[in-house]
């Protein structure tokens, strides 16, 4: 029995005695997982929670009040311009708003020289004004036919517009031509229930400003900006109703119409236009 436990003694440190003093240590490779989940979104928090805006040099055109609404009209003509600055809008073309029109009612609202004009006209003078527009042939006439123009005219709830350059013997131009060249006894000035005043400032009048203001105004001498009453509204636009209206038309010579002024101190003009608007009434 001895004997075998020392045999075996002798056979284990046989064994251990072969092995290499410098073993290499065993690694086992390691596998690595791409990431099979989109990242988290960037969520960028603002400095200051508070919205900032960039105030606008001029406020947009201030919408009519809601009792500004559309009132049934016999017919009207309206011409609007390719293209041109605000006054060259409000002063010549007046937002393409209409330059003539006839309410139901028999208010006639019509473009003249100061002032736009108004008149009530009697169930007699429409039934002939109706008439003679009739006699051009234009009811007669296809919508299609009058597609493309920037001058407008609409009969009857008809759209007709009028092409550059329409022979004046055509049914359209005959129409128009009844219309813009009726007169009424009882014209009186038109005074509306709110308009629009526009007030912007520059360092220098530029040649349109210059040709339209000396030629229309007989006074070449400016007003100062601060003693004006229209100093109170600073620049932009504004929606004068009320008692206002009266007050700031007496400020120009006619309407639509514009005016300047000047601050010599700061070394700016102001320009003051005021323009209708639609609907009139």
């Amino acid at each position: 029995m001895q004997a075998k436990i020392l045999i075996t003694f002798l056979i284990a440190a046989l064994l251990i005695s072969c092995e290499p003093l410098n073993a290499p240590t065993i690694i086992e490779p390691t596998i690595m997982l791409e990431a099979t989940f989109s990242p988290s979104p960037i969520i960028s928090t603002p400095i200051n929670a508070q919205t900032q805006t960039v105030t606008p040099t001029l406020a947009p055109l201030p919408t009519p009040p809601p009792t500004n609404t559309q009132i049934p009209f016999l017919f009207s003509y309206s011409y609007t311009s390719d293209g041109g600055d605000d006054l060259w809008r409000c002063m010549e073309n007046n937002f393409g708003n209409p330059s003539l029109i006839l309410y139901q009612d028999g208010v006639l609202i019509q473009a003249g020289y100061p002032y736009f004009l108004q008149s009530q006209l009697s169930p007699t003078q429409i039934n002939r004004l109706m008439d003679e527009i009739a006699q051009t042939g234009l009811p007669q006439q296809s919508e299609s036919k009058y597609q493309e123009g920037n001058g407008v005219f609409i009969f009857n709830g008809r759209y007709f517009h009028q092409p550059f350059n329409l022979p004046s013997k055509d049914p359209l131009s005959k129409a128009i031509s009844v219309t813009q060249s009726f007169t009424s006894e009882n014209t009186t000035r038109f005074v509306p229930k709110d308009l629009t005043l526009f007030i912007y400032s520059t360092t220098e009048i530029n040649n349109v400003i210059n040709s339209w203001y000396w030629s229309s105004k007989s006074n070449s001498e400016l007003q100062n900006w601060q003693d004006s009453p229209l100093f109170q509204y600073g620049e932009g636009w504004f929606l004068i109703t009320g008692e206002d209206v009266l007050k700031v038309m007496d400020q120009f010579s006619g309407f639509p119409d514009f005016r300047v002024y000047q601050n010599i101190e700061a070394k700016r003009y102001y320009v003051a236009i005021i323009c209708t608007n639609y609907p009139y009434r």
